[in-house]
């Protein structure tokens, strides 16, 4: 290697021989009162050699595929003859194997292995039996991230795309998966309508998912604040799940069946205002409660959400 000085620039001038396919690289820095030279990680390859190129997923993309339908495509170029078998490494692990791998031909393998919401890296490894090559080689190892978008569905009583109808209103029945649900918007005509926030406190679906946590006893808060419910007094011992307008909904017998939730910060304080709502099909109406916030300690209630004859129902908020 050799240096010269040309006024205050500095010139680095690198000689390099070796073999086919032999990779190099240098780092250098010079200093002087006026100016910083910098030159980094310079890769240096001779032609002929061959290598292994990742064509997809790309190097810091997002991908909402799981392990069954993220297709990693890659190819092999040059030098590498007869059969060539390539391995598929996903974070450093060996999860697919391919045989007979054809030259310049872009190849879609899937991990057999299933991989979580993260980041993750990613590349190939192929080998003829006596010459073995890396994505690695020529730079490629990628990384992506697994992102899961919820999961949203249109189910039944939801009119079809492109539906006319002479009806007055319409029932439109949304299904959301989704485990860190934190927004839900509904938009109409170019509108939209908040239909779930982080002002949600509580709401509860009485469908008895299992996954969830729910069974004959226990009732989930799916709002995330935790506000589970549990099942007290019912003559019977368990809740009584019974077919709703939607999947499932719970049967209250109207004289000693009752749905606790524990107090907690988050169902307090409320002073700009709050919203209840319930959908309720009764047997008969008799003006019983349906929902109230209640102080065993010294009966008292906060408020309470009650049917108050055939033609309404009354929210009674108490002083």
């Amino acid at each position: 290697m050799d240096k010269s000085i040309l006024g205050l620039a500095v010139l680095w001038v690198l000689f390099v021989t070796g073999s086919i396919g032999s990779v190099y690289a240098f780092s250098s820095n010079y200093f002087d009162d006026l100016f910083l030279f910098s030159r980094d990680s310079i890769l240096a390859q001779e032609d002929g050699h061959h290598t292994v190129y990742l064509e997809s997923p790309l190097n810091e993309s997002n991908t909402n595929n799981d392990n069954n339908s993220l297709q990693f495509v890659y190819n092999h170029t040059g030098t590498l003859t007869g059969t060539v078998n390539c391995t598929l490494y996903l974070d450093g692990v060996p999860v697919n194997y391919t045989t007979n791998i054809s030259a310049t031909t872009s190849t879609p393998v899937y991990s057999n292995i299933s991989f979580s919401e993260a980041q993750h890296w990613w590349w190939v490894n192929c080998s003829n039996g006596t010459d073995t090559d890396s994505s690695i080689d020529a730079g490629f190892n990628y990384t992506f991230n697994c992102i899961k978008y919820p999961q949203i569905n249109y189910t039944n009583s939801t009119p079809p795309n492109d539906t006319t109808t002479t009806n007055t209103s319409i029932e439109i029945n949304v299904s959301i998966t989704e485990s860190n649900l934190d927004e839900v918007k509904f938009n109409w005509n170019g509108t939209n309508y908040t239909i779930f926030n982080d002002s949600l406190v509580l709401m509860m679906n009485f469908d008895n998912v299992s996954a969830l946590g729910e069974n004959d006893t226990h009732v989930v808060d799916v709002s995330g604040n935790g506000n589970n419910g549990t099942w007290e007094n019912s003559t019977t011992g368990d809740i009584n799940y019974t077919t709703g307008k939607h999947n499932l909904g719970i049967e209250f017998d109207g004289l000693d069946d009752i749905i606790t939730v524990a107090d907690d910060p988050s169902l307090d304080g409320f002073t700009s205002g709050f919203t209840v709502s319930a959908w309720v099909k009764y047997d008969a109406l008799n003006g019983v409660y349906i929902v109230s916030k209640y102080n065993a300690t010294d009966n008292q209630r906060a408020w309470i959400l009650k049917q108050q004859d055939s033609s309404e129902a009354r929210i009674y908020v108490c002083a």
